[in-house]
């Protein structure tokens, strides 16, 4: 059986998001297991992806290169005019026209434009909508989480005998490569900390206003926000600065694979609550350093990590502040790393590739998902 990946661009570039992890671990799990003849297309010049590539994908895949232009040319001309025949092709941010005797696989990894359209900029909403409304046309829908799913039958009425979950994994680095003076202070701090970016949905005001409740009540307590200074950073870095926080909450801005690893191995714990994730992958890399999760009770953390974080009402600060103060009790937080030890076997990426095999299979010697 002959796979091709539309979805190379996402998975191979300079800083990483889970969405691009889980491209990178699907199509190396696929190459791993030497089960299908892989190849990978990408709708950009081989000098802008090249220097990304591992070698894995170098040497055991073929690939294919072409340009921006061609994501147009995909909805006029079946793909195979312009990356070759292959039985399946797995495809991400474009479901092209097909030969009919083949298979067309769509990835939604959350449906957050739905439940969230203002967060969007109109021509944005605009792509996803479409993309959406092409999804439908796919012989299969992969995604990685039963919220999601259920999100995907309600909002585009796909039947769920379409739509397989394939979930996240997770597998962690020792990565101790040095840290800044000014870093490897910071982390001798009491603090608890948030990774990720800074979007509406991650929901970081709340967070904030939760983090400086606790800190009234104790003020030795840190909350360190890592990730690129966009998305709603200005409106909190107002309300930092209007309500005096400064010393006690700090923006990283992008940190190396050392510093978050660093940050996870030496807090209190794992700030994490948003109103709404595909997935959470933050959960698991906590799960990994034993860090303990302070999470929401909605959406896909408390599908992940009901049995073994703290969850909260993210709508409520003083919950948050609550969970705050409860992490300084030891005996708490050693719970929460025991009950997390469960995760890291239930999330992983073998099992990702076990499912996704499965329908795979299923899918074409079949007709049908599982």
């Amino acid at each position: 059986m002959n796979i091709n990946f539309l979805t190379g661009s996402l998975a191979y570039r300079e800083h990483k998001t889970g969405v691009h992890f889980f491209h990178d671990m699907l199509i190396r799990k696929t190459i791993e297991h030497k089960k299908y003849n892989v190849n990978i297309s990408f709708y950009n010049k081989e000098e802008e992806v090249r220097q990304y590539l591992p070698d894995y994908v170098c040497e055991e895949s073929n690939q294919h290169f072409s340009n921006k232009f061609t994501r147009i040319f995909a909805y006029i001309f079946p793909i195979e005019l312009i990356f070759g025949k292959s039985d399946i092709y797995i495809c991400d941010g474009l479901i092209p026209i097909i030969n009919k005797s083949k298979k067309r696989v769509a990835i939604v990894f959350d449906l957050m434009v739905k439940k969230f359209p203002n967060y969007y900029k109109p021509v944005m909403r605009a792509y996803m909508n479409f993309y959406f409304m092409r999804c439908r046309k796919a012989d299969l829908i992969l995604t990685i989480s039963h919220t999601t799913k259920r999100d995907i039958v309600h909002y585009l009425k796909i039947p769920e005998d379409r739509i397989v979950v394939v979930p996240c994994g997770y597998v962690g680095t020792s990565n101790n490569g040095e840290l800044t003076v000014e870093f490897a202070e910071k982390i001798k701090e009491k603090y608890i900390f948030y990774v990720g970016d800074m979007r509406k949905n991650k929901n970081l005001l709340n967070a904030i206003k939760g983090f400086e409740k606790a800190y009234r009540e104790n003020s030795d307590i840190k909350f360190y926000i890592a990730g690129k200074k966009s998305g709603e950073y200005e409106d909190l870095n107002k309300y930092v600065i209007e309500h005096n926080l400064q010393n006690a909450v700090n923006f990283l801005g992008y940190i190396s694979e050392s510093e978050k690893i660093a940050l996870y191995k030496n807090s209190l714990g794992l700030l994490f609550v948003s109103k709404y994730e595909g997935f959470g992958i933050p959960i698991l890399e906590a799960a990994y350093y034993e860090t303990p999760v302070i999470t929401s009770n909605c959406s896909s953390m408390k599908e992940i990590a009901e049995e073994c974080s703290i969850l909260v009402d993210p709508n409520k600060p003083n919950e948050i502040k609550d969970a705050i103060k409860s992490l300084y009790n030891c005996d708490i937080r050693s719970d929460i790393i025991k009950k997390q030890k469960r995760l890291l076997d239930t999330y992983s990426w073998e099992n990702m590739y076990s499912k996704f095999e499965k329908a795979i299979d299923s899918l074409y010697f079949y007709d049908g998902c599982v």
